[in-house]
């Protein structure tokens, strides 16, 4: 008897415990698609501003990102002995008795 009682609180207990999950993953849906849908709008609102900006301007290329990563690399690993169109320079000789 006292075995029969407690499988049914078990089971009673497993019902509950699956309820409640339904329920948490049906809240945690409603959640994602409310998510889902304010992305979209702002996602709707970020795109018809860039068409708008490239209707004034539609020569104009947006800028790469990966482009943009590749030169700040380049920049800061090239040497310094380059004047600012790019050409290098004459190097500095120092004689070996005028060192620091």
């Amino acid at each position: 008897m006292l075995l029969d009682y407690l499988i049914l609180v078990a089971i009673a207990g497993n019902c509950g415990l699956l309820g409640f999950m339904i329920y948490q993953f049906h809240r945690s849906t409603k959640r994602m698609t409310d998510l889902e849908q304010q992305l979209g709008g702002l996602f709707h609102a970020l795109f018809e501003r860039l068409e708008k900006f490239e209707k004034m301007a539609p020569d104009m290329e947006p800028p790469n990102p990966l482009v943009g990563l590749i030169q700040s690399m380049m920049e800061s690993n090239t040497t310094k002995d380059r004047d600012d169109s790019g050409q290098f320079v004459r190097a500095e000789i120092i004689p070996p008795d005028q060192k620091e």
